[in-house]
């Protein structure tokens, strides 16, 4: 039995939605959508700097003669009503770490596989590796790509995690690309609150809300305000997608989450010390950025709100050790009108001249 078809049986064995096959030459057709990116400066600070590293195989693994494309679908139904109080966290992070989740059964079928063939050797990547896993997917037959920028599959939509694989054995494309599908349909586009997405594969990812609850630092007042009461992630532009209407569950339980867990009490997020959010969180996605991101977009998500039962919390902020969180604890008193300026004004003489300048460069 052939490996392609053996690879198959497996992915199934052990869970993957979708699964295909193309071989180790260079990715050509999202070259131009890169370039223009870069060009327009268009690239956030996570995107490689160097985007045709992303296209090429070999040059990730000179040992490279084939790629499996593969996608776990995490699509759960939203049953949760987010409070008025609260934040919210996309559906990539209310459940265990999909990169723990997918890469495990990526890892299963090619140890099973290793066992028909011995002379494999692979090398597994989820959203970790230079090669895009959104190329590699498309490339693969498992999605067109989408005006939304995500790779959406005609019966599991775009709610699906996407991993590849590396192998030194020979593989032939398993199936041709699929045209793109959205037709006249620009929802995604028309959506986006801030703008992020410019047209058809265009994509402004430093206007992008997931991008801006990861970027680390300090956050001008349009970001801040731009992130509305995300605190990790965003799904808007998935959420209003045609493709992603009327699909069916994941049977995958790891992808469980409570109502806590997609609308979290923002309180309780400031209130969190290193064990509590490892408890909490350090099992998901959002783990990566580690607390005090998250903290900090709490933070700002309180000042969005301006409820006068946050007040007195933003005022406990101005405490914290953390300038980070000083800072945008007064950015966000800001948003209270005349009481919370002149808190700020009192607060602001007790913090040093760097403090000082870079509230005052960050404030608009």
């Amino acid at each position: 039995e052939n490996f392609q078809t053996e690879a198959g049986k497996l992915s199934k064995k052990y869970g993957l939605d979708l699964i295909g096959f193309t071989d180790a030459e260079a990715k050509t057709f999202f070259k131009d959508i890169y370039r223009e990116r870069a060009e327009a400066g268009r690239l956030c600070g996570i995107d490689k700097t160097d985007f045709l590293v992303r296209l090429r195989p070999h040059g990730v693994w000179e040992e490279c003669r084939g790629i499996l494309g593969a996608a776990l679908s995490y699509y759960k139904e939203d049953c949760c009503a987010r409070g008025t109080g609260n934040g919210r966290f996309s559906r990539v992070a209310r459940g265990t770490d999909y990169h723990k989740v997918l890469k495990g059964k990526m890892e299963l079928v090619m140890q099973e596989l290793s066992i028909s063939f011995p002379e494999l050797e692979y090398k597994v990547f989820v959203d970790t590796g230079d090669l895009s896993d959104r190329v590699i997917a498309y490339e693969c037959g498992l999605g067109f790509y989408g005006k939304n920028n995500f790779i959406i599959h005609p019966k599991q939509g775009s709610y699906i995690f996407l991993g590849h694989i590396l192998v030194n054995i020979p593989l032939e494309k398993s199936a041709r690309p699929l045209a793109e599908s959205c037709g006249d349909c620009s929802l995604c586009i028309s959506a986006c609150p801030t703008g992020a997405l410019i047209g058809n594969k265009k994509l402004d990812a430093n206007r992008c809300i997931s991008y801006l609850t990861q970027k680390k630092g300090i956050l001008t007042r349009w970001e801040r305000k731009a992130i509305g009461v995300h605190i990790y992630g965003c799904d808007i532009c998935q959420e209003v997608c045609p493709w992603n209407k009327a699909l069916e569950e994941t049977l995958e339980t790891a992808f469980d989450y409570s109502c806590e867990t997609a609308f979290p009490d923002l309180e309780a997020i400031l209130g969190m010390g290193n064990r509590d959010f490892k408890e909490q969180y350090g099992g998901t996605s959002a783990a990566w950025r580690g607390r005090n991101t998250l903290q900090r977009n709490a933070v700002i998500v309180l000042g969005n709100l301006k409820l006068e039962k946050y007040f007195n919390l933003l005022l406990q902020c101005l405490e914290d050790t953390r300038k980070e969180i000083r800072m945008h604890a007064m950015f966000s008193l800001l948003e209270y009108g005349e009481k919370g300026k002149a808190l700020v004004a009192t607060a602001l003489e007790k913090e040093d001249e760097a403090f000082i300048k870079g509230f005052g460069c960050h404030r608009e």
